[in-house]
Protein backbone atom coordinates (compact mmCIF):
# COMPACT_ATOMS: atom_id res chain seq x y z
CA UNK A 1 0.00 0.00 0.00
CA UNK A 2 2.86 2.42 1.17
CA UNK A 3 4.60 1.77 -2.73
CA UNK A 4 1.33 2.48 -4.09
CA UNK A 5 0.98 5.81 -2.27
CA UNK A 6 4.59 6.66 -3.18
CA UNK A 7 4.17 6.34 -6.71
CA UNK A 8 0.50 8.06 -6.81
CA UNK A 9 2.48 11.23 -5.72
CA UNK A 10 4.73 11.09 -7.25
CA UNK A 11 3.06 10.31 -10.37
CA UNK A 12 0.54 13.42 -9.51
CA UNK A 13 3.28 15.59 -9.12
CA UNK A 14 5.38 14.54 -11.94
CA UNK A 15 2.61 15.18 -14.39
CA UNK A 16 1.70 18.24 -12.69
CA UNK A 17 4.36 20.29 -13.50
CA UNK A 18 4.98 18.63 -16.78
CA UNK A 19 1.84 19.42 -17.83
CA UNK A 20 1.90 23.46 -16.29
CA UNK A 21 5.86 23.58 -18.04
CA UNK A 22 4.34 22.17 -21.27
CA UNK A 23 0.93 24.86 -21.60
CA UNK A 24 2.92 28.08 -20.33
CA UNK A 25 6.25 27.55 -22.49
CA UNK A 26 3.75 28.64 -25.17
CA UNK A 27 -0.22 28.16 -24.80
CA UNK A 28 -1.21 29.64 -27.78
CA UNK A 29 0.13 26.74 -29.74
CA UNK A 30 -2.30 24.32 -30.30
CA UNK A 31 -0.23 21.11 -29.84
CA UNK A 32 0.77 22.65 -25.78
CA UNK A 33 -2.90 23.45 -25.58
CA UNK A 34 -3.35 19.31 -26.41
CA UNK A 35 -1.02 17.94 -24.40
CA UNK A 36 -2.24 19.66 -21.70
CA UNK A 37 -5.52 18.44 -21.92
CA UNK A 38 -3.87 14.45 -22.01
CA UNK A 39 -2.26 15.54 -19.03
CA UNK A 40 -5.05 16.83 -16.87
CA UNK A 41 -7.56 13.97 -18.14
CA UNK A 42 -4.20 11.72 -16.98
CA UNK A 43 -4.39 13.07 -13.58
CA UNK A 44 -8.34 13.29 -12.99
CA UNK A 45 -7.46 9.35 -13.66
CA UNK A 46 -4.49 9.19 -11.25
CA UNK A 47 -6.22 11.50 -8.38
CA UNK A 48 -9.73 9.40 -8.97
CA UNK A 49 -7.82 6.03 -8.09
CA UNK A 50 -5.76 7.40 -5.73
CA UNK A 51 -8.07 8.93 -3.20
CA UNK A 52 -10.81 5.44 -3.66
CA UNK A 53 -7.63 4.01 -1.75
CA UNK A 54 -6.39 6.38 0.53
CA UNK A 55 -9.64 6.48 2.52
CA UNK A 56 -11.27 3.41 3.88
CA UNK A 57 -15.32 4.76 3.96
CA UNK A 58 -16.51 2.57 1.28
CA UNK A 59 -19.53 5.74 -0.14
CA UNK A 60 -16.22 7.39 -0.83
CA UNK A 61 -14.34 4.73 -2.37
CA UNK A 62 -17.41 3.98 -4.34
CA UNK A 63 -17.61 7.78 -5.84
CA UNK A 64 -14.21 7.99 -6.73
CA UNK A 65 -14.18 4.34 -8.39
CA UNK A 66 -16.75 5.37 -10.33
CA UNK A 67 -15.30 9.16 -10.77
CA UNK A 68 -12.51 7.12 -12.38
CA UNK A 69 -14.13 6.57 -15.53
CA UNK A 70 -14.34 10.36 -16.48
CA UNK A 71 -10.60 10.18 -16.10
CA UNK A 72 -9.85 7.18 -18.92
CA UNK A 73 -12.64 8.32 -20.77
CA UNK A 74 -10.82 11.73 -20.91
CA UNK A 75 -7.48 10.24 -21.53
CA UNK A 76 -9.01 8.40 -24.60
CA UNK A 77 -10.55 10.95 -26.40
CA UNK A 78 -7.96 13.59 -25.45
CA UNK A 79 -4.99 11.35 -26.21
CA UNK A 80 -7.06 11.32 -29.93
CA UNK A 81 -7.17 14.94 -30.16
CA UNK A 82 -2.95 15.30 -29.25
CA UNK A 83 -2.51 12.96 -32.40
CA UNK A 84 -4.85 15.24 -35.16
CA UNK A 85 -1.86 18.25 -34.42
CA UNK A 86 1.31 15.65 -33.63
CA UNK A 87 3.62 16.20 -35.58
CA UNK A 88 3.13 19.72 -35.93
CA UNK A 89 3.20 19.22 -39.79
CA UNK A 90 -0.53 18.31 -39.71
CA UNK A 91 -3.62 20.66 -40.05
CA UNK A 92 -5.00 21.27 -37.13
CA UNK A 93 -8.55 19.74 -37.89
CA UNK A 94 -10.90 18.02 -36.60
CA UNK A 95 -12.75 15.65 -39.60
CA UNK A 96 -14.31 12.03 -37.79
CA UNK A 97 -14.14 12.93 -34.46
CA UNK A 98 -17.43 13.48 -33.65
CA UNK A 99 -18.46 9.74 -32.96
CA UNK A 100 -15.45 9.47 -30.20
CA UNK A 101 -16.74 12.42 -28.87
CA UNK A 102 -20.49 11.44 -28.41
CA UNK A 103 -18.97 8.03 -27.23
CA UNK A 104 -17.00 9.81 -24.28
CA UNK A 105 -19.97 12.23 -23.81
CA UNK A 106 -21.77 8.95 -23.05
CA UNK A 107 -19.23 7.28 -20.83
CA UNK A 108 -18.81 10.57 -18.73
CA UNK A 109 -22.76 11.34 -18.08
CA UNK A 110 -23.23 7.40 -16.94
CA UNK A 111 -19.65 6.64 -14.98
CA UNK A 112 -21.27 7.81 -11.65
CA UNK A 113 -24.06 4.79 -12.03
CA UNK A 114 -24.10 1.26 -10.94
CA UNK A 115 -23.84 0.31 -14.40
CA UNK A 116 -20.03 0.90 -14.67
CA UNK A 117 -19.53 0.03 -10.66
CA UNK A 118 -22.35 -1.81 -9.14
CA UNK A 119 -20.47 -2.18 -5.94
CA UNK A 120 -17.04 -2.18 -4.47
CA UNK A 121 -15.24 -4.18 -2.00
CA UNK A 122 -11.45 -4.43 0.11
CA UNK A 123 -8.19 -6.63 -0.71
CA UNK A 124 -5.14 -6.51 1.39
CA UNK A 125 -6.04 -2.79 1.83
CA UNK A 126 -7.11 -1.31 -1.78
CA UNK A 127 -10.22 -0.62 -2.97
CA UNK A 128 -11.50 -3.04 -5.71
CA UNK A 129 -14.56 -2.64 -7.69
CA UNK A 130 -17.22 -4.95 -9.16
CA UNK A 131 -17.40 -5.08 -13.21
CA UNK A 132 -21.03 -3.15 -14.12
CA UNK A 133 -22.58 -3.99 -17.72
CA UNK A 134 -20.68 -1.07 -18.78
CA UNK A 135 -17.52 -1.96 -18.52
CA UNK A 136 -16.85 -4.05 -21.42
CA UNK A 137 -18.34 -1.51 -24.01
CA UNK A 138 -16.35 0.95 -22.19
CA UNK A 139 -13.00 -1.45 -23.37
CA UNK A 140 -14.39 -1.47 -26.68
CA UNK A 141 -14.57 2.36 -26.63
CA UNK A 142 -11.33 3.14 -24.75
CA UNK A 143 -9.26 0.16 -27.53
CA UNK A 144 -11.26 2.27 -30.73
CA UNK A 145 -10.13 5.60 -29.51
CA UNK A 146 -6.42 4.31 -29.10
CA UNK A 147 -6.42 2.62 -32.17
CA UNK A 148 -7.49 5.76 -34.40
CA UNK A 149 -5.06 7.51 -32.70
CA UNK A 150 -2.73 5.45 -33.32
CA UNK A 151 -3.41 5.22 -36.99
CA UNK A 152 -3.10 9.45 -37.03
CA UNK A 153 0.45 9.40 -35.67
CA UNK A 154 1.36 6.63 -37.86
CA UNK A 155 -0.70 7.86 -41.49
CA UNK A 156 2.32 9.85 -42.54
CA UNK A 157 5.40 8.92 -40.93
CA UNK A 158 6.99 8.44 -44.60
CA UNK A 159 7.05 11.94 -45.12
CA UNK A 160 7.85 13.22 -41.62
CA UNK A 161 11.43 14.61 -40.61
CA UNK A 162 14.04 12.81 -38.73
CA UNK A 163 13.19 14.47 -35.49
CA UNK A 164 9.26 14.16 -35.90
CA UNK A 165 10.23 10.47 -36.44
CA UNK A 166 12.13 10.22 -33.24
CA UNK A 167 9.05 12.28 -31.72
CA UNK A 168 6.74 9.91 -32.86
CA UNK A 169 8.69 6.81 -32.06
CA UNK A 170 9.22 8.06 -28.53
CA UNK A 171 5.21 9.24 -28.25
CA UNK A 172 3.86 6.01 -29.69
CA UNK A 173 6.37 3.99 -27.68
CA UNK A 174 5.45 5.64 -24.05
CA UNK A 175 1.87 5.53 -25.26
CA UNK A 176 1.29 1.92 -26.00
CA UNK A 177 2.85 0.63 -22.94
CA UNK A 178 0.83 3.31 -21.16
CA UNK A 179 -2.71 1.60 -22.60
CA UNK A 180 -1.10 -1.72 -22.08
CA UNK A 181 -0.74 -1.36 -18.64
CA UNK A 182 -3.40 0.97 -17.47
CA UNK A 183 -5.97 -1.37 -19.25
CA UNK A 184 -4.76 -4.91 -17.84
CA UNK A 185 -4.44 -3.37 -14.20
CA UNK A 186 -7.63 -1.36 -14.22
CA UNK A 187 -10.18 -3.19 -16.34
CA UNK A 188 -9.13 -6.45 -17.72
CA UNK A 189 -8.35 -7.87 -14.54
CA UNK A 190 -11.69 -6.56 -12.80
CA UNK A 191 -13.60 -8.27 -15.83
CA UNK A 192 -11.84 -11.76 -15.55
CA UNK A 193 -12.90 -11.59 -12.18
CA UNK A 194 -9.43 -10.80 -10.12
CA UNK A 195 -8.54 -7.69 -8.43
CA UNK A 196 -7.44 -4.68 -10.23
CA UNK A 197 -3.84 -3.63 -10.19
CA UNK A 198 -4.11 -0.23 -10.27
CA UNK A 199 -0.46 0.50 -9.96
CA UNK A 200 0.34 -1.17 -13.39
CA UNK A 201 -1.32 2.00 -14.66
CA UNK A 202 0.73 4.48 -12.64
CA UNK A 203 4.00 2.29 -14.07
CA UNK A 204 2.25 2.48 -17.52
CA UNK A 205 1.73 6.59 -17.28
CA UNK A 206 4.95 7.26 -15.73
CA UNK A 207 6.40 5.43 -18.97
CA UNK A 208 4.69 7.57 -21.22
CA UNK A 209 5.35 10.65 -19.61
CA UNK A 210 9.22 9.68 -19.27
CA UNK A 211 9.08 8.45 -22.73
CA UNK A 212 7.31 11.65 -23.75
CA UNK A 213 9.52 13.85 -21.41
CA UNK A 214 12.85 12.66 -23.15
CA UNK A 215 11.28 13.93 -26.42
CA UNK A 216 10.78 17.08 -25.18
CA UNK A 217 14.64 17.54 -24.15
CA UNK A 218 15.59 15.65 -27.13
CA UNK A 219 13.82 16.44 -30.15
CA UNK A 220 12.23 20.01 -28.95
CA UNK A 221 8.60 18.90 -28.70
CA UNK A 222 7.61 22.16 -27.07
CA UNK A 223 10.30 23.92 -26.54
CA UNK A 224 10.59 24.01 -22.26
CA UNK A 225 14.16 23.20 -21.74
CA UNK A 226 15.01 26.52 -20.64
CA UNK A 227 11.41 27.26 -19.11
CA UNK A 228 12.71 24.32 -16.85
CA UNK A 229 15.91 25.96 -15.96
CA UNK A 230 14.39 28.83 -15.01
CA UNK A 231 11.53 27.12 -13.00
CA UNK A 232 14.36 25.42 -10.93
CA UNK A 233 16.21 28.87 -10.14
CA UNK A 234 13.19 30.41 -8.91
CA UNK A 235 12.45 27.58 -6.31
CA UNK A 236 15.89 27.38 -5.62
CA UNK A 237 15.90 31.28 -5.13
CA UNK A 238 12.24 30.67 -2.88
CA UNK A 239 14.00 27.75 -1.16
CA UNK A 240 17.14 30.43 0.20
CA UNK A 241 15.13 33.19 0.53
CA UNK A 242 13.33 30.98 3.46
CA UNK A 243 16.04 29.00 4.90
CA UNK A 244 17.73 32.72 5.51
CA UNK A 245 14.49 33.87 6.77
CA UNK A 246 14.15 31.15 9.51
CA UNK A 247 17.89 31.25 10.49
CA UNK A 248 17.68 34.61 10.99
CA UNK A 249 14.15 34.65 13.00
CA UNK A 250 15.78 31.78 15.17
CA UNK A 251 19.05 33.74 16.05
CA UNK A 252 16.56 36.72 16.90
CA UNK A 253 14.48 34.86 19.04
CA UNK A 254 17.44 33.73 20.82
CA UNK A 255 18.58 37.54 21.87
CA UNK A 256 17.57 38.71 25.31
CA UNK A 257 15.73 41.21 23.57
CA UNK A 258 14.14 40.50 19.63
CA UNK A 259 14.26 42.99 17.35
CA UNK A 260 10.73 44.04 15.47
CA UNK A 261 10.06 42.56 12.28
CA UNK A 262 10.50 45.67 10.67
CA UNK A 263 14.14 45.96 11.29
CA UNK A 264 14.89 42.20 11.10
CA UNK A 265 13.08 42.03 6.76
CA UNK A 266 15.91 44.55 5.61
CA UNK A 267 18.88 41.79 6.85
CA UNK A 268 16.97 38.94 5.55
CA UNK A 269 16.64 40.52 2.34
CA UNK A 270 20.11 41.87 2.15
CA UNK A 271 21.29 38.29 3.29
CA UNK A 272 19.64 36.27 0.98
CA UNK A 273 20.62 38.75 -2.04
CA UNK A 274 24.28 38.24 -1.15
CA UNK A 275 23.66 34.50 -1.04
CA UNK A 276 21.99 34.34 -4.53
CA UNK A 277 25.49 36.18 -5.46
CA UNK A 278 27.75 33.79 -4.35
CA UNK A 279 25.46 30.41 -4.98
CA UNK A 280 25.18 31.62 -8.34
CA UNK A 281 22.53 29.15 -8.71
CA UNK A 282 21.66 30.92 -12.39
CA UNK A 283 24.52 30.06 -13.92
CA UNK A 284 25.15 26.51 -12.34
CA UNK A 285 21.66 25.68 -13.69
CA UNK A 286 22.41 26.86 -16.76
CA UNK A 287 25.39 25.00 -17.46
CA UNK A 288 23.30 21.82 -17.58
CA UNK A 289 19.80 23.09 -18.70
CA UNK A 290 21.05 25.79 -21.43
CA UNK A 291 24.75 25.63 -21.73
CA UNK A 292 25.45 27.52 -24.95
CA UNK A 293 22.07 29.89 -24.62
CA UNK A 294 24.22 32.47 -22.22
CA UNK A 295 27.04 32.32 -24.43
CA UNK A 296 24.52 32.72 -27.90
CA UNK A 297 23.06 35.24 -26.13
CA UNK A 298 26.15 37.20 -25.24
CA UNK A 299 27.63 37.35 -28.70
CA UNK A 300 24.43 38.52 -30.35
CA UNK A 301 24.51 41.14 -28.20
CA UNK A 302 28.05 41.91 -29.60
CA UNK A 303 26.99 41.56 -32.98
CA UNK A 304 24.63 44.02 -32.66
CA UNK A 305 26.81 46.33 -31.54
CA UNK A 306 28.93 45.70 -34.29
CA UNK A 307 26.59 46.00 -36.81
CA UNK A 308 25.87 49.75 -36.02
CA UNK A 309 29.58 50.50 -36.87
CA UNK A 310 29.20 49.06 -39.92
CA UNK A 311 28.77 50.45 -43.39
CA UNK A 312 28.91 48.52 -46.38
CA UNK A 313 26.94 45.40 -47.30
CA UNK A 314 29.68 43.47 -47.81
CA UNK A 315 31.44 43.76 -44.38
CA UNK A 316 28.10 43.50 -42.66
CA UNK A 317 27.27 39.88 -44.80
CA UNK A 318 30.68 38.63 -43.73
CA UNK A 319 30.23 39.63 -40.17
CA UNK A 320 26.77 37.85 -40.21
CA UNK A 321 28.00 35.22 -41.55
CA UNK A 322 31.25 34.67 -39.32
CA UNK A 323 28.91 35.30 -35.90
CA UNK A 324 25.87 33.36 -36.50
CA UNK A 325 27.82 30.22 -37.51
CA UNK A 326 29.55 30.57 -34.75
CA UNK A 327 27.05 31.12 -32.01
CA UNK A 328 25.04 28.57 -33.20
CA UNK A 329 27.50 26.01 -34.61
CA UNK A 330 25.88 25.67 -38.13
CA UNK A 331 26.81 23.68 -41.08
CA UNK A 332 24.86 25.75 -43.80
CA UNK A 333 24.17 29.69 -43.54
CA UNK A 334 23.18 31.88 -46.13
CA UNK A 335 22.95 35.57 -46.17
CA UNK A 336 20.27 37.16 -48.59
CA UNK A 337 20.09 40.92 -49.43
CA UNK A 338 17.78 43.44 -51.42
CA UNK A 339 18.92 46.39 -52.86
CA UNK A 340 16.33 49.47 -52.97
CA UNK A 341 15.59 48.35 -56.42
CA UNK A 342 16.75 44.96 -57.25
CA UNK A 343 16.43 41.67 -56.64
CA UNK A 344 17.22 38.88 -53.65
CA UNK A 345 20.71 38.34 -54.31
CA UNK A 346 22.84 36.14 -52.28
CA UNK A 347 26.01 38.17 -50.30
CA UNK A 348 27.70 35.31 -47.98
CA UNK A 349 26.95 31.26 -48.35
CA UNK A 350 28.14 28.47 -46.52
CA UNK A 351 27.36 25.02 -47.20
CA UNK A 352 24.22 25.61 -49.63
CA UNK A 353 24.50 24.87 -53.31
CA UNK A 354 24.14 28.28 -54.96
CA UNK A 355 21.18 26.69 -57.31
CA UNK A 356 19.29 25.81 -54.47
CA UNK A 357 19.70 29.67 -52.96
CA UNK A 358 18.78 31.15 -56.37
CA UNK A 359 16.00 28.73 -56.53
CA UNK A 360 14.82 30.01 -53.43
CA UNK A 361 15.05 33.57 -53.68
CA UNK A 362 13.17 33.21 -56.88
CA UNK A 363 9.94 31.40 -55.27
CA UNK A 364 9.88 34.09 -52.16
CA UNK A 365 9.88 36.95 -54.43
CA UNK A 366 7.88 38.48 -55.12
CA UNK A 367 4.85 35.61 -54.74
CA UNK A 368 5.48 34.49 -51.24
CA UNK A 369 6.10 38.27 -50.00
CA UNK A 370 2.24 38.30 -48.59
CA UNK A 371 3.06 35.32 -46.67
CA UNK A 372 6.07 36.06 -45.19
CA UNK A 373 4.47 39.66 -44.09
CA UNK A 374 2.19 37.26 -42.36
CA UNK A 375 4.41 35.53 -40.78
CA UNK A 376 6.84 38.30 -39.56
CA UNK A 377 9.14 36.66 -37.15
CA UNK A 378 11.84 33.83 -37.74
CA UNK A 379 10.03 30.82 -39.00
CA UNK A 380 10.73 27.25 -40.28
CA UNK A 381 8.80 24.89 -41.54
CA UNK A 382 6.80 23.71 -37.93
CA UNK A 383 6.12 27.58 -37.99
CA UNK A 384 4.19 28.19 -41.61
CA UNK A 385 1.97 25.02 -41.16
CA UNK A 386 0.73 26.54 -37.57
CA UNK A 387 0.01 30.23 -39.31
CA UNK A 388 -2.59 28.24 -41.98
CA UNK A 389 -5.39 28.90 -39.27
CA UNK A 390 -4.82 32.28 -39.08
CA UNK A 391 -4.84 33.07 -43.03
CA UNK A 392 -7.51 32.78 -45.82
CA UNK A 393 -8.11 29.74 -47.08
CA UNK A 394 -6.56 30.89 -50.81
CA UNK A 395 -2.97 31.43 -49.12
CA UNK A 396 -3.14 27.79 -47.24
CA UNK A 397 -1.71 26.15 -50.59
CA UNK A 398 1.26 29.47 -50.62
CA UNK A 399 2.04 28.00 -47.09
CA UNK A 400 1.97 24.64 -47.77
CA UNK A 401 4.17 25.40 -50.72
CA UNK A 402 6.55 27.25 -48.51
CA UNK A 403 6.71 24.70 -46.10
CA UNK A 404 7.99 21.98 -48.67
CA UNK A 405 10.72 24.55 -49.98
CA UNK A 406 12.12 24.76 -46.56
CA UNK A 407 11.83 20.82 -45.97
CA UNK A 408 13.05 20.35 -49.77
CA UNK A 409 16.18 22.68 -49.59
CA UNK A 410 16.95 21.24 -46.01
CA UNK A 411 16.18 25.27 -44.56
CA UNK A 412 15.73 24.84 -40.75
CA UNK A 413 14.92 28.36 -40.29
CA UNK A 414 14.74 31.42 -41.97
CA UNK A 415 15.05 35.26 -40.63
CA UNK A 416 12.80 37.66 -42.61
CA UNK A 417 14.75 41.52 -42.31
CA UNK A 418 11.79 43.77 -42.58
CA UNK A 419 12.69 47.69 -42.46
CA UNK A 420 8.92 49.60 -42.64
CA UNK A 421 7.28 46.56 -43.93
CA UNK A 422 9.72 46.54 -46.64
CA UNK A 423 11.99 43.33 -47.58
CA UNK A 424 15.76 43.82 -47.23
CA UNK A 425 17.00 40.65 -46.83
CA UNK A 426 16.92 36.90 -45.59
CA UNK A 427 19.23 35.15 -43.04
CA UNK A 428 18.91 31.37 -44.09
CA UNK A 429 19.83 28.86 -41.57
CA UNK A 430 20.28 25.24 -42.15
CA UNK A 431 20.98 22.27 -39.95
CA UNK A 432 23.26 22.80 -36.31
CA UNK A 433 26.47 20.74 -36.78
CA UNK A 434 25.56 18.44 -33.73
CA UNK A 435 22.10 18.20 -35.43
CA UNK A 436 20.23 19.50 -32.35
CA UNK A 437 16.77 21.33 -33.51
CA UNK A 438 16.35 25.21 -32.81
CA UNK A 439 14.76 26.03 -29.68
CA UNK A 440 12.49 28.66 -29.01
CA UNK A 441 15.23 30.60 -27.47
CA UNK A 442 17.01 30.54 -30.81
CA UNK A 443 14.21 31.70 -32.34
CA UNK A 444 13.95 34.42 -29.58
CA UNK A 445 17.47 35.52 -29.92
CA UNK A 446 17.13 35.73 -34.07
CA UNK A 447 14.25 37.93 -33.82
CA UNK A 448 15.68 40.20 -31.58
CA UNK A 449 19.09 40.26 -34.08
CA UNK A 450 16.79 40.51 -37.20
CA UNK A 451 14.97 44.30 -35.77
CA UNK A 452 18.82 45.88 -35.62
CA UNK A 453 20.34 43.46 -38.69
CA UNK A 454 17.32 45.04 -40.55
CA UNK A 455 18.00 48.57 -39.31
CA UNK A 456 21.62 48.44 -40.67
CA UNK A 457 21.03 46.81 -43.87
CA UNK A 458 18.65 49.45 -44.54
CA UNK A 459 21.30 52.30 -43.73
CA UNK A 460 23.89 50.26 -45.86
CA UNK A 461 21.70 49.96 -48.57
CA UNK A 462 21.21 53.81 -48.65
CA UNK A 463 25.32 54.00 -48.24
CA UNK A 464 25.52 52.38 -51.26
CA UNK A 465 23.10 53.80 -53.20
CA UNK A 466 24.66 57.43 -51.87
CA UNK A 467 27.96 55.88 -52.70
CA UNK A 468 27.06 54.42 -56.16
CA UNK A 469 25.01 57.84 -56.55
CA UNK A 470 28.61 59.71 -55.76
CA UNK A 471 30.84 57.97 -57.99
CA UNK A 472 28.05 57.98 -61.35
CA UNK A 473 28.90 62.09 -60.28
CA UNK A 474 32.20 61.80 -60.70
CA UNK A 475 32.54 59.65 -63.22
CA UNK A 476 29.99 62.77 -65.15
CA UNK A 477 32.08 65.13 -63.88
CA UNK A 478 35.19 64.16 -65.28
CA UNK A 479 33.93 63.37 -68.63
CA UNK A 480 32.22 66.70 -68.57
CA UNK A 481 34.69 68.48 -67.72
CA UNK A 482 37.55 66.43 -69.41
CA UNK A 483 34.83 67.36 -72.86
CA UNK A 484 35.61 70.61 -71.56
CA UNK A 485 38.65 71.13 -71.68
CA UNK A 486 39.32 69.00 -74.92
CA UNK A 487 36.83 71.70 -76.78
CA UNK A 488 39.00 74.97 -74.75
CA UNK A 489 42.24 72.85 -76.44
CA UNK A 490 39.76 72.49 -79.66
CA UNK A 491 39.08 76.07 -79.91
CA UNK A 492 42.69 77.10 -78.77
CA UNK A 493 44.59 75.13 -81.85
CA UNK A 494 41.23 76.56 -84.12
CA UNK A 495 42.57 79.83 -83.31
CA UNK A 496 46.26 79.07 -83.61
CA UNK A 497 46.07 77.53 -87.10
CA UNK A 498 43.56 80.69 -88.22
CA UNK A 499 46.41 83.20 -87.08
CA UNK A 500 49.21 80.89 -89.32
CA UNK A 501 47.03 81.27 -92.16
CA UNK A 502 46.68 85.29 -91.85
CA UNK A 503 50.19 85.49 -91.46
CA UNK A 504 50.56 83.35 -94.64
Amino acid sequence: MTIYLVVSIITLLFISVLGLHVYFSNRRQALNQEFAFLIFSCFVWVLANFLSDIFGNENFCLFWKRFSFVGGALIAYSFYRFTLVFPRVKKYKFNHGYVILAMTIVFIVLSPTKWTVPDIYFENGFCQMATGLLVFPFLIYFSLAILVAVFNLTRGYVTYSKIEKSQVKLVLTGALIAVAFGVTGDLILPLLGRPGIVILGLYGLLFFFVFTYYAILKHRLFNIRVAIGKIVVYCLYFATALVVGLLIAFLNSRLAQPLPITIVAPFIALAAVILFQLLGYYHKIAHYFYPTFRNTEMTIAKLEEKLTEVLETDTMASLLTTTLKQAFDLQKLAILVKNLQGPLLVKNNIGFSQPTLDSFAKAIEPSMIPILQKIKKPFGAEEVIALSNRVKPIQIADLQQLAQLLQTNQINVVVPLWFRKRLVGLIVLGEKANQNPFTTEDFQLLAALSYQTSIALHNANLYSEVKKRKEELERFYRLTVGREMKMVELKKKNLELEQRLREK
